[in-house]
């Protein structure tokens, strides 16, 4: 905070991190996933007034 940073900088630190990303992205999947299904709908229920 209060820091500035060269453009440079962050270009290098996004290349570092997009090769991190890059690699958990494409690796291998094998076993079992298990997931959680959240919808997000709301109803509200003042249907009588």
């Amino acid at each position: 905070m209060g820091t500035k940073v060269s453009p440079g900088t962050i270009s290098n630190l996004n290349k570092k991190a997009y090769e991190h990303i890059e690699t958990w992205r494409t690796r291998p999947l094998s076993g079992d996933y298990p997931y959680v299904y959240v919808d997000g709908v709301y109803l509200k229920r003042n249907w009588g007034r």
